[in-house]
């Protein structure tokens, strides 16, 4: 997720996978700079488990911790095989400064 318009409340939303090598007719690459990043497990069924996460993560830990977010894509990862199975494991990946 990147470039968030708050004007009218859209965003790029990709989704990717880690490849090396050409960029395949039809994709588009993007690169991720080094950052500091916080990482926040999600557990659950998606969507809601992960809906709930964003919440809490603007919520209550944007609040009580000194890092504000840095420009930059924040990253849903999802390397469960069942992200909608109800002990799904994800992360929030979010750069930080």
């Amino acid at each position: 997720m990147d470039d968030y318009d708050a004007a009218d409340n859209t965003m790029n939303y990709w989704v990717a996978a880690e490849r090396e090598g050409t960029t395949p007719e039809g994709f588009e690459r993007v690169t991720v700079s080094a950052a500091k990043w916080a990482v926040f497990e999600v557990r659950g069924p998606m969507p809601d488990a992960m809906v709930e996460t964003w919440k809490r993560i603007f919520s209550k830990w944007f609040p009580s911790n000194p890092y504000e977010q840095a420009e930059g894509p924040t990253l849903e990862v999802y390397p469960d095989p069942d992200p909608f199975g109800p002990d799904a494991y994800s992360e929030i990946w979010i750069p930080l400064k």
